[in-house]
């Protein structure tokens, strides 16, 4: 599992974020992938609703998607 020091995610920007309220951080791919599954645990014991599951495993998903967040990418 990636480490998020406190003080690095407080550095974050807002737009690394995929959650409401500076939650689920994406700041890159494992944590992406982190997030699409935490969402998807968290509407099920009902902490947030499917809407905001739906649009947290958007926007990871986008970032995972984002070629040019890849590291050594040639491309």
């Amino acid at each position: 599992m990636p480490r998020l020091s406190s003080r690095a995610r407080d550095n974050l920007k807002s737009s690394q974020f995929a959650g409401p309220g500076r939650s689920f951080p994406i700041p890159d791919k494992a944590h992406a992938r982190l997030a699409i599954g935490a969402a998807t645990r968290s509407e099920r014991a009902g902490n947030i609703s499917k809407a905001t599951a739906q649009r947290i495993q958007s926007r990871a998903r986008a970032k995972l998607n984002n070629r040019s967040s890849r590291k050594g990418s040639s491309r």
